[in-house]
């Protein structure tokens, strides 16, 4: 007979009747005779005497079950505790061995430690491994250095006193440590098994120490997992007995446990078990040492929970001395016989249910933590039968067809999934996977669907049965997630419009600045108006490189920086920027390295932007150097990094100072000196540092001068050949530019050179007519609109056309357009000349085939050299001339 659960799960009232009734004996037999009596006695006193010793050994034998299964489980938890504790001390070990920490601890202890040099690495720990709560390094005298997350207000103090510390300075090793509050920002509970582990350099010289810790709540997560699976009570306790972690009751304070029994005797490296307390507060106790640690596991289990299966025994043993004493009379064997027959099929039938409700409760539990429905469609029957997650079925297959809820733009795809799945290869792990859309009220909601063929042994497919469930939220996510992204480009997109645009802004007023300053120094002046010009020409330059590093900064940072790294030489690099910064530092009294090693050290970056982080650094250690100082360049290279050392003899920066050293416009205490300078530069350089797959670092002494440190990825060395470098064959045989102020102009025999500039800022035309004007056989016209300028080309046909792209009535390129589709101007040399130094702007313009393109200010030495080659007659190419950058 099948039990019938009730709503509740539990058996129904027909199992309950099944398991409390006893066959009553339809009569008693009466008899006096001694024989009969004697023969009910031989039974029944063995029987008394065996069911007393089954009660007992049962008793002995689940006692024995459950201390042994106590004895594995605190066993198994200290061998989880002790490897989990030793990866953490491996971890931190590992960290500590990195030689980018030992360089980041070289000062360690000194005024000028740079904490931003381990910082990267604490972070990269932390985030290693879950569950980690703090990490932070110290000193060899146990002063805090720096943590994470970040706490500043602990920074410098000691903390020798802690366990750890005494710890790992007895052991020289990695050291996991007793429970501990920590000081650390967020973590003001509890914090336990912290790995602490020295820092060495290469002396073996201890540096300071690493240390990390794992919270309790983390240790806390295990013990409730392993003592769920493991279905025990589980408690934790460090080498002080304080309980680190105790299933279903994590602690909220240092609770000692030193004086429970378990606990002594696993501190004292000892394990086995025992039964405490009395009545129904006796349970039974096993403990195991974590030798590694020092720390003691437990576990425990109610007696009453234990030996629960002895209580079944004692109600069987009962059940079959009444049976005997009704049937003793008609067959005493007969019946002891059937009913160990009927209480052996009883017990099985008894633990196959258990068996099947215990695995129907799991499936019926893992169904609704994970809001799956099941389904089953019925191939030979045409059915589909659907289950929601508490087991009821939503649909019965009575000539309803599932695919009416489904929205008609994904039928087709659920239907050749299914026949794919039916038809498919057999054997394979997932039949049926879709995703698919349902309209129900006017509501459409996500629905994902896994299921496997059943088949019949001759691989004839019977049934598909899989799970599904409702993945609308995430589907929302996704759709939020997909417009925060576009929202956020637009964004990016904005930006870099508005840089071009008030790059332009600038650069346009710059222009004029620059390029009438420099005719007034043509001028016959006095002392003093020669030095107001000097005046505006720096405050126009020192301006032009601000926009200039703003602008490379604001590329970084979204991601429009482009670079072309290749492999060279650095020694190359470091000398040329040396040559160029030379006259600075001769002008200043600084000296300069006479000679360079690492001549054979390879570096791959990008040539010009190394070049621009060289000049930056050099030009910076003789502007902040003392008088009659000196500057010196190592280069080293060491498991595939290039290290760049610059090292002055200045004043050195103040340890508040190199906390924002490299913040943008932060001059520090040079804002009040008449060193020149944006307080941009640093900036950009750890930026294009990073950007090259690198870092820029600095140490400073107050008083004794400051080293900034490049490091670079290396570079793999060129095929050799047998010619050795060749010369770039793409460089083109320039002529010398003129210089504005003695310009050699061409003869006066030579034809008029005519010149169409397109231009609509007054300033800018006025400074090109009087530049112009110094010019010999040299005819300017100019347009302040793209189409006139088209009819003055047109008409006058110009031998070079100076174009601005931001004309009032047409875009420059439409200009450019014009004249390349105008067979009359289809050959005249257009040069540009534009605020909008973009390189996406230059590289197209190029390659629309103007010959160069000038970025505002215009550099007037370039422009009549480009004048001079076309009057030459030399012949000329797009993008042959140089770049203003």
């Amino acid at each position: 007979m099948r039990e019938s659960p009730t709503s509740d799960g539990a058996p129904g009232p027909d199992a309950a009747l099944s398991r409390t009734s006893s066959p009553e004996p339809h009569r008693r037999r009466q008899s006096s005779s001694q024989v009969v009596w004697v023969a009910a006695l031989s039974v029944l006193v063995p029987f008394a005497i065996l069911a007393l010793v089954t009660v007992r050994l049962s008793t002995a034998a689940v006692r024995e079950q459950a201390d042994l299964r106590l004895d594995i489980a605190a066993q198994a938890g200290g061998v989880e505790v002790g490897q989990e504790m030793r990866a953490l001390s491996e971890l931190a070990v590992a960290y500590a061995e990195r030689p980018a920490v030992v360089v980041a601890m070289a000062g360690a202890g000194s005024p000028g430690f740079d904490r931003s040099g381990i910082r990267t690495h604490l972070d990269q720990l932390v985030a290693t491994r879950a569950g980690i709560a703090t990490a932070f390094v110290t000193d060899s005298q146990g002063t805090l250095l720096d943590a994470v997350p970040d706490t500043p207000e602990i920074v410098g103090r000691n903390f020798a006193y802690r366990d750890w510390y005494r710890g790992v300075t007895t052991g020289s090793k990695s050291y996991v440590s007793t429970m501990y509050r920590t000081a650390v920002a967020g973590h003001d509970l509890v914090v336990s098994a912290a790995s602490a582990v020295p820092i060495r350099s290469s002396t073996t010289a201890v540096l300071g120490y690493l240390v990390v810790a794992y919270s309790t709540s983390t240790v806390q997560t295990f013990v409730d997992e392993f003592a769920r699976v493991q279905g025990v009570k589980m408690s934790v306790m460090d080498q002080n007995g304080s309980v680190v972690a105790a299933s279903g009751a994590p602690p909220t304070a240092e609770v000692s446990r030193r004086t429970d029994p378990a606990v002594a005797a696993g501190l004292e490296g000892r394990a086995g078990h025992h039964e405490t307390g009395v009545g129904d507060n006796a349970a039974l106790v096993a403990y195991a040492p974590v030798p590694s640690l020092g720390w003691v596991v437990t576990a425990d289990i109610p007696s009453a929970d234990a030996l629960a299966e002895t209580d079944h025994v004692r109600q069987v043993v009962r059940l079959t001395a009444a049976f005997l004493l009704v049937v003793i009379v008609g067959g005493l064997v007969v019946l002891l016989r059937s009913l160990r027959r009927r209480d052996q099929a009883e017990r099985d039938l008894a633990a196959s249910r258990r068996t099947l409700l215990a695995n129907e409760r799991r499936l019926s539990q893992a169904l609704r933590a994970g809001e799956l429905r099941t389904w089953e469609w019925d191939i030979a029957e045409g059915t589909f039968t659907s289950r929601s997650p508490d087991g009821s079925i939503e649909e019965d297959g009575s000539g309803q067809n599932p695919l009416d809820a489904v929205s008609t733009d994904d039928r087709e795809m659920i239907q050749a999934a299914f026949a794919d799945a039916v038809e498919g290869d057999v054997g394979r792990d997932t039949d049926v996977d879709v995703e698919y859309r349902t309209v129900a009220s006017d509501t459409t909601r996500w629905i994902a669907a896994q299921g496997r063929v059943e088949r019949d042994d001759d691989g004839t497919a019977i049934a598909v049965i899989g799970v599904s469930r409702d993945v609308t939220d995430r589907h929302a996510a996704e759709d939020d997630l997909r417009e925060s992204r576009d929202a956020a480009d637009r964004a990016n997109q904005a930006k870099n419009e508005f840089l071009s645009r008030m790059s332009h802004e600038l650069r346009t007023p710059l222009n004029a600045v620059l390029g009438f300053s420099a005719l007034l120094e043509m001028e016959d002046l006095s002392t003093d108006q020669k030095e107001y010009v000097e005046w505006i020409r720096s405050g126009g330059r020192h301006l032009l490189d601000l926009i200039n590093d703003v602008l490379d900064i604001a590329r970084i940072e979204s991601g429009d920086m482009g670079l072309s790294p290749e492999s060279f030489l650095v020694a190359e690099v470091v000398a040329t920027s040396l040559e160029l910064i030379r006259p600075q530092a001769m002008q200043r009294g600084v000296s300069l390295p006479a000679e360079l090693g690492g001549a054979d050290v390879r570096v791959f970056a990008d040539r010009q932007r190394l070049t621009q982080i060289m000049l930056n650094l050099l030009s910076n250690a003789v502007k902040y150097n003392r008088p009659d100082g000196h500057i010196d360049v190592v280069l080293e290279s060491s498991g595939g990094t290039v290290t760049i050392a610059v090292i002055d003899t200045g004043l050195g920066i103040s340890p508040a100072g190199l906390s924002k050293l490299f913040t943008p416009f932060e001059r520090l205490e040079a804002a009040a000196t008449d060193v020149e300078g944006t307080g941009v530069g640093l900036a950009l350089s750890r930026a294009l540092s990073q950007q090259m797959g690198g870092a820029l670092t600095v140490a400073s002494t107050v008083g004794a001068g400051s080293t900034f440190t490049l490091e670079l990825p290396s570079g793999d060395p060129p095929a050799s050949s047998e010619d050795g470098d060749a010369p770039d064959s793409t460089e083109m045989d320039v002529a010398p530019a003129s210089t504005v102020a003695g310009h050699t102009p061409v003869s006066s025999g030579t034809p008029t050179f005519r010149v169409l500039a397109v231009e609509d800022n007054v300033a800018n035309i006025r400074l090109l007519e009087r530049a112009f004007a110094r010019q010999e056989n040299v005819e300017l016209l100019t347009a302040i609109q793209g189409s006139i300028g088209l009819e003055l080309a047109a008409q006058h046909h110009p031998d070079l056309i100076l174009l601005d792209l931001h004309l009032p009535d047409l875009p420059g390129g439409e200009v450019l357009r014009r004249l390349h589709d105008d067979p009359a101007t289809a050959i005249t040399p257009v040069v540009i000349c534009s605020a909008d130094a973009s390189t996406s702007q230059i590289e197209l313009l190029l390659a629309q085939g103007v010959i160069a393109y000038l970025t505002k200010p215009i550099d007037l030495t370039e422009l009549f050299g480009i004048v001079d080659r076309l009057r030459s007659g030399r012949a000329v190419a797009a993008g042959s001339f140089p770049l203003t950058p």
